[in-house]
């Protein structure tokens, strides 16, 4: 009976170990695990984008971003002409603009002016009134009025055709992307 007792203790310790181990690495890839205001558990990977589908925002940003880039005087601009794809005789143009951290990609063709991607790292550039690199993970918390569970959260429309990447390092927004669709 005693030999009986000793092995079933170094199996429950074996298994605990194991169970250890498993939630180490669990940690270090980033996964948590969270108790939701149901109680029930739910697995929270903190290194994957959290999507947040607000078309209305991501429009309004999009036209601030829109408006900044066309203070060409704010940046350097580089351009270059390309035939249109859809109709050989068109010239589009792709203007690149720098700053310091931020860079804009711009596409021109007849009747079109489309932001196609942006990085904004520099303090300066504000998309609205409050949104900007260095504003609080709280800030974005109200405007966006949830939670944020990753450091690096994705605002955009349904499809996903125009979205805003907001990366945090501290709880504070270090760079803002945005990746848009043009045809």
């Amino acid at each position: 009976m005693k030999n009986f007792l000793v092995v079933v203790a170094l199996l429950l310790l074996t298994f605990s170990c194991q169970q250890n181990d498993q939630t180490n690495s669990n940690s270090e890839s980033g996964i948590e695990e969270k108790i939701n205001e149901n109680g029930t558990r739910e697995e929270v990977n903190e290194t994957e984008p959290q999507f947040i589908e607000n078309s209305r925002l991501a429009k309004q940003w999009y036209d601030e971003l829109e408006k900044i880039s066309r203070e060409e005087e704010r940046f350097t601009v580089e351009k270059e002409h390309h035939e249109n794809r859809h109709v050989p005789k068109r010239t589009d143009t792709i203007i690149r603009l720098t700053k310091d951290e931020t860079r804009m990609r711009i596409h021109t063709t007849k009747g079109l002016y489309a932001v196609e991607s942006a990085e904004i790292g520099n303090k300066g550039f504000e998309l609205g009134d409050t949104v900007k690199v260095g504003m609080a993970r709280n800030q974005l918390e109200q405007i966006l009025g949830r939670k944020l569970e990753s450091d690096h959260i994705k605002v955009g429309n349904e499809l996903q055709t125009n979205v805003f990447n907001f990366f945090f390092d501290q709880d504070i927004v270090c760079k803002i992307e945005f990746q848009g669709y043009v045809d």
